[in-house]
């Protein structure tokens, strides 16, 4: 009888720290504590029922090190301080508020981040305002390498397009590359984020409402990615240009969101949407930016009548040979570098390898 209520209780334990370790670490919402605390409650309870006081108590002390120990964990490890004013919101622990702040600033740099965090555009005033249908925009100068925290041109829908224009109605904003969310106390304290993962998007909390309301555009020449060997192999990493291959510009699909300080002030952010990589840039990453077609741009920028769902199947890599990889310098890893220099191909010892099936019929090798 001892054996099948220790059983019993444990499933109980690890369902309520199941329970808490969701809502903290992957951000699920706030009714989650509920059976978490339910199954912490029933845990107790089958102890008093231990026909051996001795044994009861000994479960009970390692059971509450055990429950001790992973909320430290959460707290500590993870870096995260639960707020019950709102779901998910989570602050970082102190003691690693400096080392959060020096993360943001390596982010510029591309390292640790899901997808290298560097693009161009280079078009012309005239190219976006085709590609946009009409877009009224002033004249900026190219950019051959933005980086985060920088200021990016995105493309929101407007507030009312002019009395008998057939044009649709769009206008272009700046905002700072690195979505803050509105529940955010201090932004030093949080992580920048530049990219959003597509798949997980609708779900998360500090996307969640900008996936529902603030949709956007994010125009672009193309953009900068490493291939990074493992360590074994002994090879360079090396930075490769992605562009597409007809040329011109492409839209990725963007968040925004506002951030308010207590003094009132607002700073505007964003960040790009990723997905999976097709199969002619998973030789260099796993992931890619989401790139909305021009047919596509109404359906993704209305927020009015089309809830995330409805365009989830926008979401998806782009063909396969839609993109073409260059093999570039590694200046584009210094924010300081500017130049159109930093797009010149280079040689490589050693060309990316590319699946069996993506090789051509003459046995030549490709990149895609």
């Amino acid at each position: 009888m001892t054996y099948i209520i220790f059983a019993f209780a444990a499933l109980f334990e690890i369902a309520g720290c199941f329970a808490f370790w969701a809502w903290l670490k992957l951000e699920k919402p706030a009714w989650w504590l509920a059976p978490g605390m339910v199954s912490l409650a029933l845990f107790a309870w089958l102890l008093t029922l231990v026909p051996s006081e001795a044994a009861g108590r000994t479960f009970a002390a390692y059971g509450g090190i055990y429950i001790l120990a992973s909320l430290l964990w959460l707290w500590l490890v993870e870096s995260r301080v639960p707020d019950l004013s709102l779901p998910c919101r989570r602050q970082p622990h102190p003691l690693r508020a400096e080392r959060l702040r020096r993360l943001d600033r390596t982010r510029a740099g591309c390292k640790n981040t899901p997808m290298c965090g560097r693009f161009s555009l280079t078009s012309s005033r005239a190219d976006l305002r085709d590609f946009f249908s009409g877009l009224d925009l002033d004249d900026f100068p190219a950019r051959y390498n933005i980086a985060p925290t920088q200021p990016i041109l995105v493309v929101i829908a407007g507030e009312g397009r002019e009395q008998g224009s057939n044009l649709p109605d769009r206008r272009a904003v700046l905002v700072r590359w690195g979505l803050t969310p509105g529940w955010v106390k201090d932004p030093k304290d949080f992580p920048l984020l530049i990219n959003a993962r597509s798949e997980t998007a609708i779900g998360k909390a500090s996307f969640r409402a900008a996936m529902r309301h603030r949709r956007v555009l994010i125009p672009a020449s193309g953009f900068y990615e490493w291939h990074r060997p493992s360590k074994e192999s002994g090879e360079r990493p090396q930075a490769y240009w992605i562009r597409p291959r007809q040329g011109g510009v492409i839209a990725f699909a963007g968040l925004m969101e506002t951030w308010s300080s207590a003094d009132g002030s607002e700073v505007d952010t964003g960040a790009i949407l990723t997905t999976s990589a097709n199969s002619g840039i998973s030789a260099i990453h796993d992931r890619m930016p989401v790139v909305i077609r021009p047919e596509d741009f109404s359906r993704w920028l209305d927020c009015k009548t089309q809830e995330p769902r409805d365009v989830a199947d926008l979401m998806q890599p782009v063909q396969d040979d839609f993109f073409e990889a260059v093999p570039v310098s590694d200046k584009v890893n210094k924010v300081a570098n500017m130049g159109p220099d930093l797009q010149e191909p280079v040689v490589i010892e050693r060309p990316l390898r590319v699946p069996e099936k993506q090789k051509p019929e003459d046995g030549q090798l490709s990149f895609f």
